[in-house]
Formats: C-alpha cells, sequence, structure tokens
C-alpha cells in the first residue's frame, strides 16, 4: 500500500497474507515475519513461527504397553473376559 496518511489504515482493513507500506518485498529481508499468501493466491508461509508451523503436522501415536484387564475393543479376549465384561456392565447399570 502506498500512500502518507492513510497507508497504514489501509493496509490494516486489507485480508492479504502480509501487507507492505509504502515498499515492496519488506517481508523478504526480515526473517522473523511470516511471508506468503492466503486464499486462493497463497503458496503457504515461510519464516517465523508461523514458517515452520508449514513444515510440520499434528500427529498421534499410541502403543498398548501390557493386555487390558477388560479387553473389549480387541479380538484377543477369551469366553472368561467376556464373562468379565458381562459382569461389570450389569455391575454399572445396576442389573442383576
Amino acid at each position: 500500500v502506498f500512500g502518507r496518511r492513510r497507508a497504514v489504515a489501509i493496509a490494516r482493513r486489507l485480508r492479504p497474507g502480509m501487507a507492505s507500506v509504502n515498499s515492496t518485498l519488506t517481508f523478504a529481508g526480515m526473517s522473523t515475519l511470516p511471508f506468503g499468501g492466503v486464499g486462493d493466491s497463497g503458496f503457504g508461509r515461510i519464516h517465523g513461527a508461523d514458517g515452520l508451523r508449514e513444515f510440520g503436522r499434528a500427529k498421534s501415536i499410541t502403543r498398548r504397553r501390557a493386555r487390558s484387564l477388560l479387553p473389549s475393543m480387541t479380538f484377543e479376549r477369551t469366553p472368561a473376559d467376556v464373562a468379565r465384561l458381562v459382569k461389570a456392565i450389569k455391575v454399572m447399570y445396576g442389573r442383576s
């Protein structure tokens, strides 16, 4: 945005990934500021914390460390396990 009086106010109202006032590509030289487009013009982010997030994604990993006491969600359950599950459910719901 180029201007003398209202350039900063106009830049604040825009919805780009970045805005530069009275300069072109000032962001390219500032490695701590996120740089990149948004919406249809965006290819992602570089620089700063937002740039680092572009190269990562959340991932959950779980691992069973011991045999379940009541293996209800596995095919490893035995008839005795099923009997314990039925008994536990009856106790929880007050049925005999």
